[in-house]
């Protein structure tokens, strides 16, 4: 990939006008949670054509424990815009909340990349485990 500004950073890049439509979804059954999101924008480019940008995303969290302090659970996300590029992205996920602000989760990722040209990731992507511990205040 090579290195620029927009390196790592895949948005619509439109100017001054820009239409929205976001829809979410939350539902909390004893300890299973299901989150979805669809959203779709439309808008005019610098070079002045006029795009569009959607994604959805879709995730199961499942908490067990006397204070759900374990958890597990999956996640897909896919985003597309109307020069037949898109992003989507697999995570499955079992963590452990120590405390009410430290948690720490083992995450397995598949990212791919499709369409992009080179110079903006068509070789990007990301397949492999992430370890991650985090403190919030």
């Amino acid at each position: 990939i090579t290195k620029n500004h927009l390196s790592g950073n895949w948005g619509p890049g439109f100017t001054d006008k820009a239409n929205s439509l976001m829809l979410n979804l939350f539902a909390d059954y004893k300890g299973l949670e299901l989150f979805g999101t669809y959203e779709k924008f439309s808008g005019i480019l610098l070079s002045g054509a006029e795009s569009e940008f959607s994604q959805y995303a879709a995730e199961l969290i499942y908490r067990l424990g006397s204070r759900e302090q374990f958890f597990g659970g999956a996640r897909y996300n896919n985003a597309w815009n109307g020069s037949e590029q898109s992003v989507s992205r697999f995570q499955a996920v079992a963590g452990w909340f120590m405390t009410e602000s430290i948690v720490l989760k083992l995450e397995y990722v598949n990212q791919d990349y499709t369409e992009f040209i080179s110079n903006y990731g068509s070789e990007a992507g990301f397949k492999g485990i992430m370890f991650e511990a985090a403190i919030s205040f």
